[in-house]
């Protein structure tokens, strides 16, 4: 199986949001392929560098890590 999150569950699921319900975080950690497309990366830096979003230390490297 794979997964194709949307930006927002990306980023709660690397910064370890609590919004992120207990069965989504498990179905994210079961699966053996999870994809973010090209779009919410580049939505993640667009929000990023106009201020829209604060990214915490190290969060790009765990992006590339988990999802490119």
């Amino acid at each position: 199986m794979r997964l194709l999150l949307d930006t927002h569950v990306a980023i709660w699921w690397l910064s370890g949001d609590p919004r992120l319900s207990t069965a989504t975080r498990r179905a994210i950690q079961d699966v053996p392929n999870a994809f973010l497309s090209a779009v919410s990366l580049w939505e993640i830096f667009i929000k990023q560098d106009t201020g829209r979003l604060d990214l915490p230390v190290g969060f790009v490297d765990a992006l590339r890590d988990d999802f490119i």
